[in-house]
């Protein structure tokens, strides 16, 4: 499988062989002329069809909806099968169909962003070269009036080993189709096992053996000899990152083919294992012979544990485990609303609300509790009753998180009935365990959950006590389930521990240790992570939970590189956010025929989700694509290469995306007051025409084509939004290079860029620099319209822009000096976020200055200000001297920076810098070798330009600026050159 940017499309293509399995448009989205979202895909699709590789005559019913009742002698269509609407984004899918009923996740989804319809991007996960024929319609027959109401008629049995019995219900056809001839096992708790239909449909299947026990080794081979009597599943215990076994069903019938297309029976059915409860499993069986062709147990297990957080995660203290006694676990519980809860009847409260009811579902029988009215539920730790609070608050709160980050909740989870049934103490015997249910119609029917501890069952701490296993339950198999019909990714076990350490990492106390990495490290012996250097096709690429462990690890480079690194909690817990809001996003785009089959194709997902608008929030997509590429690419996708072409302008991190806290400082674009394309940043001079450079490099694995550079400037300051807050330089179009050297083997500078500074402005404007080229646009392309984008989610999320917010003053002529240089120095804080916010800065100064008392002055916004959206407040900023210093105590310090970051909320959104080189001399007015800056007053100070004001006989009351943008000498000498002497 290669992904790879296709010009003529201008997006990103990704093949299997010769099939296109996949197009995301990067450079530009096709805009449709149809107004509804469905036509514009169906539209689309009949387009593109010659590069997707579809039949125009197979698209002939796109807006008849497939169904699944009454199969036919037809060859392959795409019927509709569901538009999906998220935000201001429709996934319209479509099915594909053989016999008239759909092929087993097989289908088409089209993204269309709308206001206009634009087509975002395409999955296509059809099959080609289907062959089949259809079984006696008495099979069909029987088949269909079991699933319109759970019984067969009298007839054949679906095993020719009992082909002269009759079967009349249900439960007798799923046993019988799993081999189950004797009595029905019993639990370990002395109670039945459980065996029935719970929903069926017809599909079409193209029988692979190897894929027959969901992919993975099953318990016999098919030429085994059947043991006789009951087969119950082998004896195991449940426990971290374990499947159930399959049960040990018969071999298929002589008569089936690999790779030939059979109609099958999809029955989603209960049956037990008895080490593992009640267990929900998909089976493919197929109509003429009732073989099994493919099995799946859809029930989802995991470890883990809780209170409000982790106890170590809340703590920072490891000490703390889940075998400690009620005597050290009550130090870290605490006291939390219980929302969302019904009211009150008569007199008694109970642990049910909008969400979630805490109910006895499986084994062992332990009753939630209740209280009477008014009363609050205040249990020990070490209770089962505790457990029950925990489930009922953590699954509240990760519904009350989803619809936060603006999912209708109803809509969301479509195929689940609420309130979902959870049961605090549950799984059969006691295990460190739990699981997700699902109801058989593509949601979640209960969730589960055993202990968390098995040193004192006496007294036995829950795993519901532990907000992680919640995350990775509901929040992983229980989305995936509502959206792909099973619990689970097929190249990894779910999102679910990402998921969970998004949510704990903001606040965590183990930041700055390696257990920040750890998933649950509550409980001892959990050995999930997600910082592995494992990568994907790897050995320990196992699509379960090693896999689990590179996609959580892949999601938290992500989040770690867009925020959750930084050092204020506003912005962790808003990376926190858009990080889960792209994973649930990507996950509600997804249909159970397009569900991706690897972990390139999930990323590719999730790119296609950033370019959409997160309306909810009032922010713009398509900040972070290019950082979810790259996550992932350091797991090994991609063949864990660079794109072909990645052009960027280097801010020190080499064109990766590796967290860096101040955005605003890139060193690779700089200033000149003289075209002379001279290294070195020089302050610009306001009022007069200045000149900008930067050099351009590409990590990419091929040489660039042409590359286009265009520059901006902007008022100094932050808290900017793009466009609206930024001012072309000259040529407006910008400056082009014929191509730049692939593997980040040289460097391109580009310039001048010609720009006057925004007057009555200290002459410090900020610059932009925006970098494109065929297959690596930059992010802005997906602004358009209306649309803004903010500077502190613009720049550091896109290598193709760079930002310098940086004014040099001097350092190596004294304090007076320093001082003069920062009069009435001016920020411009404006408030990017989509709300009114609270702003204030934050000043860091060097440590050799902060040492001797030196300090800015901010004046009235010392204490913070409020500015409604998009407004702007104008700040002159004060030096404040302190103690002498000399330019060899800056020198050997280092540290050389005065930062001024703006923050809105708690979130830093950008700043700008003073450089305080102590290798510059006085420089009073701002400009180059003493000169003024435009409009000022007085006579201009320095030696030169007084030295050729002289020499040109003018007189310097009249002179209100010099500028210097070229000096040519004329050198003649008189005289033969005195030997042994210079010139």
């Amino acid at each position: 499988m290669s992904t790879f940017y296709d010009g003529s499309v201008k997006g990103h293509i990704t093949r299997d062989g010769a099939t296109v399995t996949h197009i995301r448009y990067s450079q530009e989205l096709p805009v449709s002329h149809e107004n509804d979202p469905v036509e514009a895909a169906s539209a689309y699709l009949r387009d593109t069809a010659e590069v997707l590789g579809l039949e125009q005559p197979h698209l002939d019913s796109l807006r008849v909806r497939a169904e699944g009742m009454a199969p036919e002698e037809k060859g392959i269509e795409y019927r509709f099968q569901d538009d999906k609407r998220l935000f201001d984004g429709t996934t319209v899918a479509f099915t594909q169909t053989y016999f008239d009923v759909p092929v087993f996740r097989r289908g088409i989804s089209v993204e269309v962003k709308q206001g206009p319809n634009r087509i975002v991007g395409v999955t296509n996960n059809t099959e080609s070269g289907l062959e089949g024929g259809l079984p006696s319609q008495e099979r069909i027959g029987f088949y269909r009036t079991l699933f319109q109401d759970g019984t067969a008629l009298p007839g054949r049995a679906p095993h020719r080993e009992n082909a002269e019995a009759e079967v009349t219900d249900a439960t007798d056809v799923v046993r019988r189709t799993l081999g189950l001839t004797g009595p029905a096992p019993t639990r370990r708790n002395g109670q039945p096992a459980v065996t029935g239909l719970m929903n069926g449909r017809f599909v079409a299947y193209r029988y692979r053996p190897e894929h027959r026990f969901d992919g993975r080794p099953g318990p016999t081979r098919d030429d085994a000899p059947r043991p006789e009597g009951e087969n119950e599943a082998p004896e195991a215990v449940a426990g971290e990152g374990t499947k159930p076994p399959f049960p040990d069903i018969p071999p298929v019938d002589e008569s089936i083919e690999p790779e030939r297309t059979y109609l099958c029976a999809e029955m989603i059915v209960r049956h037990d294992l008895p080490e593992y409860g009640d267990l929900v499993w998909l089976l493919l069986a197929e109509v003429e012979t009732g073989s099994v062709l493919y099995i799946e147990c859809q029930t989802c297990f995991v470890n883990g544990m809780v209170f409000r957080v982790d106890p170590q995660v809340g703590s920072g203290d490891l000490s703390v485990t889940s075998d400690d006694s009620d005597t050290i676990l009550q130090n870290h519980d605490s006291s939390e609303v219980l929302t969302d809860l019904d009211p009150p009847a008569a007199g008694t409260q109970k642990l049910r609300g909008a969400f979630v009811e805490i109910e006895d579902v499986e084994a062992p029988n332990v009753a939630p509790p209740d209280r009477p009215s008014g009363s609050d539920f205040n249990f020990a730790p070490r209770t089962n009753d505790f457990a029950a609070v925990n489930a009922y608050y953590h699954q509240t709160q990760l519904f009350r998180r989803i619809a936060d980050l603006g999912f209708p909740i109803a809509d969301y989870f479509d195929g689940t009935s609420f309130p979902i049934p959870v049961d605090h103490r549950g799984t059969g015997v006691d295990q460190i365990n739990a699981h997700w249910a699902p109801n058989g119609r593509g949601g979640t029917e209960h969730l589960c959950y055993a202990l968390c501890d098995l040193t004192n069952t006496a007294q036995p701490l829950g795993r519901a006590v532990d907000p992680w296993v919640h995350w990775h339950e509901m929040g992983g198999h229980g989305t995936l389930g509502d959206h792909i019909g099973k619990g689970t990714f097929d190249f990894a076990h779910s999102a679910g521990d990402g998921l969970a350490a998004l949510q704990m990492d903001p606040e965590s106390a183990l930041r700055g240790t390696t257990e920040r990495f750890h998933y649950a490290p509550f409980r001892p012996g959990t050995p999930r992570r997600f910082d592995r250097t494992w990568q994907w096709g790897g050995p320990e690429d196992d699509t379960e939970y090693q896999s689990e462990q590179i996609l959580a690890t892949c999601h938290f480079r992500m989040y770690r590189s867009i925020g959750g690194d930084h050092a204020d909690l506003g912005r962790r817990r808003f990376a926190s956010r858009a990080a889960t809001y792209l994973i649930l996003r990507a996950t509600g785009q997804l249909t159970p025929a397009t569900s991706p089959a690897t972990a390139e194709l999930w990323c590719e997902q999730l790119q296609k989700a950033d370019v959409q608008n997160w309306l909810s929030e009032g922010l713009s997509g398509g900040a972070y694509n290019k950082v979810i590429r790259w996550a992932f690419e350091k797991q090994g996708s991609y063949g864990g290469r660079p794109p072909a072409v990645d052009v960027y302008i280097d801010d020190g991190r080499a064109g990766e995306y590796a967290f860096q806290p101040a955005h605003w400082a890139n060193q690779s674009m700089w200033n000149r007051n003289a075209p002379d394309g001279l290294p070195g940043h020089q302050n610009a001079v306001a009022g007069a025409k200045n000149f900008f450079y930067v050099k351009v490099k590409n990590r990419g694995t091929s040489a660039s084509g042409t590359v286009t550079v265009q520059g901006y400037h902007c008022l100094p300051g932050a808290g900017l939004t793009w466009p609206g807050d930024f001012t072309a330089m000259s040529p407006a179009a910008g400056l082009t290079v014929p191509g730049v050297p692939a593997n980040g083997a040289g460097e391109v500078v580009l310039g001048p860029f010609e720009w006057t500074p925004n007057e009555n402005v200290h002459g410090h404007d900020c610059a932009l620099m925006i970098a494109t080229t065929a297959g690596d646009p930059s992010n802005v392309v997906h602004i358009t319209g209306s649309e803004s984008i903010e500077e502190w989610r613009l720049v550091p999320n896109d290598n193709n822009i760079g930002q310098r917010n940086v004014s040099i003053v001097p350092g190596g002529a004294g304090p007076e000096a320093l001082i003069a240089s920062m009069a009435d120095a001016v920020f411009v804080a404006g408030n990017s976020l989509p709300r009114l916010a609270r702003l204030e800065l934050r000043v860091t100064m060097p440590g050799v200055l902060a040492a001797k008392g030196w300090a800015l002055e901010l004046g009235d916004a010392a204490k913070g200000f409020r500015l409604e959206a998009g407004a702007k407040r104008r700040l002159e900023l004060q030096l404040v001297p302190g103690e002498s210093f000399t330019a060899d105590e800056l020198r050997q310090a280092g540290d050389q920076s005065i930062e001024v970051g703006l923050l809105a909320d708690g979130m830093e959104i950008g700043g700008m810098r003073y450089t305080v080189d102590p290798d510059r001399g006085a420089d009073p007015e701002g400009g180059p070798l003493g000169l003024h800056s435009a409009g000022s007053a007085g006579a201009p100070r320095g030696d030169a330009t007084h030295g050729l004001l002289e020499r040109l006989g003018m007189d310097e009351a009249d002179v209100t600026n010099v500028t210097v943008n070229k000096v040519n000498l004329d050198v003649e000498f008189g005289h033969p050159r005195p030997t042994g002497r210079r010139p």
